[in-house]
């Protein structure tokens, strides 16, 4: 057992997600959020059969947990791959619509680790992408051409700059900026920061008279066995508007 290496849970996927799901829906959504969550993705690829093995109950009743998920939103299917020559790459990619949790602001990070310089990585290996370890001795050249992001340096600096006032494990902005822009690890990130950051913050309400979901911020849209959802409170009006 590796101490340290972990899978972040949000507190409301604990006390307001689950609660609202079946056993075997839970252990399917916990197994489906490990494989992407704990390699820093919102995305996962696995076969049904090893999916099964995995949360140690029948193929069928994991094709109804997934079915029943999807309905809720906490799970959607986006693609799938049978061809591959390597039957363990084999499977359907599922994307996890839960968000990722907060880094403690206050955790401790060893200050003596140290990273292989030259790895060599296999092309269809799975990559665990570590936020915490920053590239801190490299500056971004004005006259290099990156080609792996997408997005120019100075949005990955704002980016970089969000995560560390946010209290999201980021103590050199500057460096990891320069690392994700050489990477283009974070891209999928950066592209919702930024559509968040452009979208106008919307007007406050106060979410404990919401009659939808009395303050809690899930609610049954179609009742409860439709599944749970992230209430909007439509019904309220924004404070100091009648």
């Amino acid at each position: 057992m590796v101490e340290t290496e972990f899978t972040s849970v949000p507190n409301d996927v604990w006390d307001e997600v689950m609660p609202t799901l079946n056993v075997y829906d839970q252990v399917v959504l916990w197994r489906l959020y490990r494989l992407a969550r704990g390699y820093h993705s919102e995305t996962c690829m696995v076969g049904l059969e090893k999916l099964a093995k995995s949360c140690n109950i029948g193929k069928r009743q994991v094709s109804t947990s997934i079915e029943r998920l999807e309905k809720t939103g906490l799970v959607e299917r986006t693609g799938t791959d049978f061809g591959n020559k390597n039957k363990a790459l084999r499977g359907t990619v599922y994307k996890i619509n839960i968000p990722a949790a907060r880094v403690a602001q206050q955790a401790r990070v060893a200050q003596q680790t140290t990273v292989a310089q030259q790895t060599t990585v296999a092309q269809h290996a799975t990559i665990k992408h570590n936020t915490l370890k920053e590239n801190t001795q490299t500056q971004e050249d004005p006259n290099s051409v990156c080609v792996c992001s997408v997005f120019s340096i100075e949005e990955c600096r704002r980016f970089a700059e969000h995560l560390r006032s946010t209290g999201q494990g980021i103590t050199n902005p500057g460096g990891y900026a320069t690392k994700v822009h050489r990477t283009g690890e974070a891209d999928e990130m950066i592209k919702s920061f930024l559509a968040q950051a452009s979208t106008p913050a919307p007007k406050s309400v106060d979410a404990s008279l919401c009659p939808d979901c009395n303050g809690t911020g899930w609610w049954y849209p179609q009742g409860q066995e439709m599944g749970i959802a992230k209430c909007k409170h439509e019904r309220l009006a924004p404070k100091g508007e009648k």
